[in-house]
């Protein structure tokens, strides 16, 4: 840096007009239409650069380009620039021409210095253009030729290391794209998921144990004010609503019986708090008296509502313990609410759910079985029962791990071991039921609502003033990636037709470039190129759209693949909609898109990895290109 602080020191610069220090020759352009361009090797510029190649040329040597109208200036406001060196190229009537003038101007030096000028004030009309005129009264520093050429050294070394730097790091991030893209589609694979399926739940994340209060994971119910005389007056058999009471005394009734704040519709576990000290579990529509209580999951991705019921009846005997005794026994809301349990990840919640739940249907299914046989039923249920829920004394299938302590409360974790996983096998073998988890075809047609998008009538300003809906195009798609949250240009509300699309749905370009693809995490709105892949409400639970995002790279190959030319290419929307895509366990889906994230973030991500060594490479060839030139007016 001193070195180059050093070769200013002192140097006298004159400014002139660009007009003074360069030839213009604008007036040797021809334009070429495209239907009468004979193709050969010479270069056939536009204002942004090469547009085709000719059998001719009409200009012979170094120039400077600079675009005219249409893409006429960057996003730093600096003008669009080509340097031609020593070359035979034919040029449009979209880009000024600037040729050498005499010895002592140095023509590489001027395209330097156009480099960092900031041109936006004289970028004029739609489409945007720089017109000769203004285009000759840039103002451009003039040292010595001396200057001029060491300045033009330093630069063209720096752009050289630059270029050669960059083209190896495009080189190395070219080679991790194509690994990328064979781990994503090996991680796609049918092959792939129905390996990883049948044993994800053994994976590390699925291994962790928490031991969590029941206030943390459940919602408590309260029940309503109801005597067993009217229980009894509003019994009706077959009645929707189920009422429970102490003991087994329950009811059933008409909806028009009870007040609908005291109907429970979700899957809970009814708390028998009195008497003989027990829990139910219930899955239809049901209320209980007051001095019951009730508890339904809090997130059923964090709790199967009957693995804590089956976690609860194998406990019984703690509860019955803490009954205060009375004329009948008798436990608190506390007593339950603050009551820890060792909670699994819920994919192994729904597999011991489904082992025992399973094992319950044969103990209820004894027709022709002998006493004996009976009861070595009621024993097997029992040992597994014990065996698959026991996870906090010496012989339980989990290792200690860490003590997590929060503001509110302390968690304890500890790991599962390989032995319980070995247990769920045999357990589920013994049950007759599978616990591997299926991998489930359906078509795009089957799990979404589509539209097509569309563009608001440039005509009403209105719908283009004042905008706060996001309207996105492929334009969006290219600058910022696979994950939108916002588009470059936003709509007004009256622009919208019917209503928005819904946040958190996929986009596929079916017109003009057809099978890019977009997941959209806002609101909004999106032009006609794009059809709208929304997921239809039974879906919602069973899909992650990042693993379908990274799914849609083989529904674009395939739209690539099925493109109809003309003048304008399309795709058979009909076709698209009937594509199989595969729909694994919640937990695949999480464990794909967990691998693919990381790819991604390597290869893509512009503050990481090599992304963001080229970029900075870039940056520290713009800082010294401005320590060179910055002269004082």
């Amino acid at each position: 840096m001193k070195f180059m602080e050093k070769l200013l020191v002192g140097e006298k610069v004159e400014w002139k007009k660009l007009g003074e220090v360069c030839e213009i020759l604008d007036n040797k352009r021809k334009p070429i239409a495209k239907k009468d361009r004979i193709i050969g090797t010479y270069p056939y510029y536009g204002a942004n650069g090469i547009q085709s190649f000719v059998n001719n040329y009409i200009f012979d040597g170094s120039f400077i380009l600079m675009g005219e109208d249409g893409s006429v200036i960057n996003k730093d406001k600096s003008p669009v620039l080509h340097w031609i060196n020593n070359k035979k190229i034919w040029v449009n009537n979209h880009a000024h021409v600037l040729g050498q003038l005499n010895i002592r101007y140095n023509l590489k030096y001027i395209y330097y210095y156009l480099s960092i000028v900031d041109v936006s004030s004289i970028v004029k009309g739609t489409p945007p253009k720089i017109n000769q005129a203004n285009m000759k009264e840039i103002k451009i520093p003039i040292p010595s030729l001396e200057i001029q050429e060491k300045i033009v050294k330093i630069l063209d070394n720096f752009t050289k290391c630059v270029t050669e730097l960059q083209a190896e790091l495009q080189a190395e991030l070219q080679a991790r794209n194509k690994q990328y893209n064979y781990y994503r589609d090996m991680l796609l694979s049918e092959d792939y998921l129905n390996k990883i399926s049948k044993k994800i739940y053994e994976i590390e994340e699925n291994r962790t144990l928490a031991l969590v209060p029941i206030k943390e994971v459940c919602i408590r119910q309260r029940g309503f004010s109801i005597t067993a005389g009217e229980m009894k007056e509003i019994h009706k058999d077959n009645a929707p609503i189920k009422i429970f009471a102490g003991g087994k005394t329950t009811a059933n009734i008409d909806e028009y019986n009870i007040d609908k704040k005291y109907i429970i519709k979700k899957p809970s576990i009814i708390v028998k708090s009195r008497g003989n000290i027990d829990f139910e579990f219930y899955d239809k529509p049901f209320s209980h008296k007051n001095e019951l209580w009730s508890y339904s999951s809090n997130d059923d991705n964090i709790l199967n509502i009957k693995y804590l019921y089956y976690y609860l009846k194998k406990n019984i005997k703690y509860f019955e313990d803490k009954a205060i005794s009375g004329k009948l026994p008798q436990i608190s809301t506390g007593i339950t609410d603050n009551y820890k349990i060792w909670l699994p990840s819920i994919i192994i919640q729904n597999k011991i759910v489904k082992i025992l739940d399973r094992f319950q249907e044969l103990l209820s299914d004894t027709k022709g079985l002998l006493p004996l046989e009976i009861e070595q039923r009621r024993k097997q249920y029992e040992y597994y029962r014990e065996k698959l829920l026991t996870f906090d004394k010496e012989e339980g299938y989990a290792l200690s791990t860490a003590q997590h302590s929060t503001a509110q409360h302390s968690t304890a974790q500890r790991q599962i071991t390989s032995e319980f996983f070995e247990l769920l096998k045999e357990a589920a073998k013994i049950a007759g039921v599978d616990v591997s988890d299926k991998v489930e075809w359906k078509t795009l047609n089957e799990i979404f609502n589509t539209r097509t998008g569309y563009t608001p009538s440039r005509k009403k300003m209105s719908y283009w003033e004042n905008g706060v809906i996001n309207w996105f195009t492929i334009e969006d798609i290219r600058q910022r990636g696979r994950s939108l949250d916002f588009a470059n240009v936003k709509i007004s509300e009256s622009g919208v037709k019917k209503e928005v699309f819904k946040s958190n749905s996929m986009v596929l370009s079916i017109i003009g470039t057809i099978g890019e693809y977009a997941l959209i995490k806002t609101d909004f709105v999106i032009n006609q190129q794009f059809m709208v892949f929304t997921l239809k409400d039974n879906y919602l639970d069973f899909i992650n759209m990042e693993f379908l995002k990274y799914y849609f790279s083989k529904i674009s190959n395939y739209c690539t693949r099925n493109i109809r030319k003309s003048s304008i290419p399309t795709i058979d929307i009909d076709g698209i909609l009937r594509i199989k895509i595969p729909l694994p366990s919640l937990a695949v889906q999480k464990h794909i898109v967990s691998i693919l994230d990381k790819f991604d973030v390597l290869v893509n991500d512009l503050s990481q990895g090599l992304p963001k060594e080229i970029a900075l490479r870039q940056k520290q060839y713009e800082y010294y290109r401005e320590k060179l030139l910055n002269f004082e007016k």
